[in-house]
């Protein structure tokens, strides 16, 4: 649970967490077992197929926003209690802006998908499905838009509901379209989704303005204005469209050098990787806002106090999640996703310790965009690039999925060296039990690895069951405080309230 030593601030930032911790989980859950469903219906190749649509479509809507999402969740925040003539012009201004930008970026897709199928992928029979999927980016970049509205409102209750309507929508509707149309209608579960979603939060929205921003939503395309929107968004933007058309590339080399199956395969293993993410994740979405509003605090140990408690707790939560994925991936992919995918297990165990590294990344990226240094974010990320792809070019033709695997290993692991050097020099960050928690993953990833080589059905999984109560003990007893301890067991004590709190 995020804590932070003011109790104002604190105690909102709570309370935001507790309300998308329990949506979020739930959220992620539901959308977690989405492919689970599919990978059973369409089988390896059909779902190496829809991994790529997927990861083609993540790029266009993650570029479509231009960074702006990001932005809302900085500013709406700052100018409502600042100036909130202001921040009602930037809300007009970024909703104007991003729209037109969607309906131009969706028509181009539309128009060039005989292109994509032909040319990139040598199968012009897709041209039809990238044709659908151009709906797909624009209710889903909608979608992404209105939740980073909500979010910069601070409405986190609404936001918790909006994902799970979201995610629960695309799990039933994905499996009964599955069934009835195969890959086409596990395309159309996500796009009702994602249009329930938009009605939903344009209705909570457009009230929570009404109260935020009286009569003050009004575009004003002034150079000051979008100035500073293009001072913060711009190297957001850039830094974002990173990492997505990285995945897709690598999958893209991965599926014309070793086949469709073996990005079904890579596709299960880093769906597993998303699973790991869901409560940390879950839990870090008011970071930006709250910790946007802390930083502009005279107190500046108050920002580093915030970050560094955060990362803690973050790396404490998300660790013995990764090594269970981990120790027991093999009977995770094969109960989840079905006997054709055991061949993925190996990819499993390494994504699992990889969506370990991404939570902790997380966590120094929130701070970065308060912070407002998106351009050092952006030289960040670049550096992940061109060490993701390196890895990419050379270990992909000769291991195939699993050097994948091992390229994002590889590069998140360089990568969190860098950004925890750069945090320490760049915002001063403190942090706590930093060399306890290093020497703790290190030690238990090793023990795993260990694990992975005993024999036996009934052996090996006690050997694992008894390593992760012993990392868990571990963390009881050396990484979380006194105050940590007593809040976490009433937490898990009353955790029926918080659920009625939340959705109630």
């Amino acid at each position: 649970m995020p804590t932070l030593p003011s109790e104002g601030v604190g105690q909102r930032y709570v309370k935001a967490a507790l309300h998308t911790g329990f949506g979020g989980v739930v959220s992620r859950v539901l959308t977690g077992l989405a492919p689970v469903v599919l990978a059973r219906y369409l089988g390896p190749k059909e779902y190496g197929i829809y991994a790529l649509v997927l990861a083609l479509v993540g790029i266009v809507a993650g570029a479509s926003h231009l960074g702006q999402n990001n932005a809302l969740q900085k500013f709406l925040p700052e100018y409502s209690v600042k100036d909130s003539r202001r921040g009602g012009a930037i809300l007009a201004d970024t909703l104007v802006l991003v729209s037109a930008v969607l309906v131009v970026v969706c028509a181009f897709f539309f128009f060039l998908s005989g292109w994509i199928a032909s040319a990139i992928y040598n199968e012009p029979s897709l041209t039809g499905v990238f044709r659908f999927s151009a709906l797909l980016v624009l209710f889903l970049s909608l979608f992404n838009l209105a939740l980073s509205v909500v979010a910069g409102l601070q409405d986190f209750k609404s936001y918790s509901k909006a994902m799970v309507i979201r995610s629960a929508g695309f799990l039933a509707l994905a499996w009964v379209g599955v069934w009835l149309f195969g890959l086409y209608g596990a395309l159309g579960g996500q796009l009702l989704a994602c249009v329930f979603g938009v009605v939903f939060l344009a209705g909570v929205s457009i009230k929570s303005v009404r109260q935020r921003f009286p009569g003050m939503v009004r575009t004003v395309f002034s150079r000051d204005i979008l100035g500073e929107l293009f001072s913060f968004s711009f190297p957001a933007f850039l830094a974002g469209i990173l990492v997505a058309p990285a995945y897709w590339w690598a999958n893209t080399l991965l599926a014309r050098d070793r086949g469709f199956v073996q990005v079904g395969l890579f596709g299960v293993a880093f769906a597993l990787c998303q699973l790991i993410m869901v409560v940390p994740n879950s839990l870090s979405i008011p970071a930006i806002s709250f910790m946007s509003e802390t930083y502009a605090s005279p107190e500046s140990d108050r920002f580093s106090a915030l970050v560094g408690a955060n990362l803690r707790l973050v790396w404490a939560l998300t660790l013995p999640i990764s090594l269970g994925c981990a120790l027991f991936a093999p009977w995770i992919v094969t109960l989840l996703f079905g006997a054709a995918y055991q061949n993925a297990a190996p990819l499993a165990f390494v994504m699992s310790l990889v969506g370990l590294l991404m939570a902790i990344n997380s966590v120094i990226g929130y701070a970065i965009a308060a912070s407002g240094r998106m351009w050092y974010g952006f030289g960040i990320n670049t550096f992940w690039l061109v060490v993701f792809l390196a890895c990419s070019f050379f270990l992909v033709p000769m291991w195939g999925s699993l050097g994948l695997a091992m390229s994002f290993a590889i590069s998140y692991l360089t990568f969190s060296i860098l950004v925890w050097k750069c945090s320490v020099w760049l915002l001063g960050i403190v942090y706590e039990k930093l060399l306890l928690l290093t020497f703790l993953t290190g030690t238990f990833c090793a023990l795993a690895l260990g694990v992975g080589l005993i024999p036996g059905r009934v052996v090996r999984p006690a050997a694992a069951a008894g390593l992760l109560l012993g990392l868990a003990a571990s963390e009881w007893k050396w990484v979380l405080t006194s105050a940590e301890k007593s809040a976490l067991a009433g937490f898990l004590r009353r955790g029926r309230t918080m659920m009625e709190a939340c959705f109630g």
